[in-house]
């Protein structure tokens, strides 16, 4: 059975006019709302590029669905990944998934995914289990293991940047 919570994305980063309408459709076809303050119940219904950056709060894209199976957004996360567009995607917490953040920008793999705080978007959980290993390192002056862990528990979290539309 799907659960469907409350999710949101923001999306920013350098958009190639070329690849601005598969953009516009992928939000028109993913029936969002526009996440501003007092917009958040206004479907997202663009035509253009230029109508999709009138929904920018502060030049960044904000989206969100009240109702997003299982707290996913894959049309907006894989349309952004394919273009080149940097995201965060956040979403309440769900049986299998708990609350989860998870964060792409041009150039990685894969996303990083790291349990959220379900009253914070822009906070993310670190597991204690590796910060007490890596205490546990630093104790016995293995400072290389320590710090590995750490880096591993606390990944580099990008942020997401402004929108911009640029001419091929």
């Amino acid at each position: 059975m799907t659960e469907r919570v409350q999710a949101r994305i923001w999306i920013g980063g350098r958009c190639r006019r070329s690849d601005s309408h598969e953009l516009v459709l992928a939000v028109k076809d993913a029936h969002v709302s526009v996440g501003a303050p007092r917009w958040e119940h206004v479907l997202c219904r663009p035509v253009s590029i230029d109508g999709l950056m009138e929904a920018t709060t502060e030049g960044v894209l904000h989206l969100q669905d009240d109702g997003a199976p299982d707290g996913e957004m894959p049309l907006l996360t894989r349309t952004c990944r394919e273009i080149g567009l940097t995201y965060r995607h956040w979403h309440e917490a769900t049986l299998e998934d708990g609350c989860c953040v998870e964060v792409w920008e041009p150039g990685m793999k894969k996303p990083v995914r790291l349990h959220g705080d379900p009253c914070d978007p822009f906070t993310h959980l670190v597991e204690s289990v590796p910060i007490r290993l890596a205490i546990n390192h630093l104790r016995n002056g293995e400072i290389a293991a320590a710090l590995d862990l750490l880096q591993r528990a606390c990944p580099d979290i990008p942020e997401v940047p402004p929108l911009f539309v640029i001419e091929d």
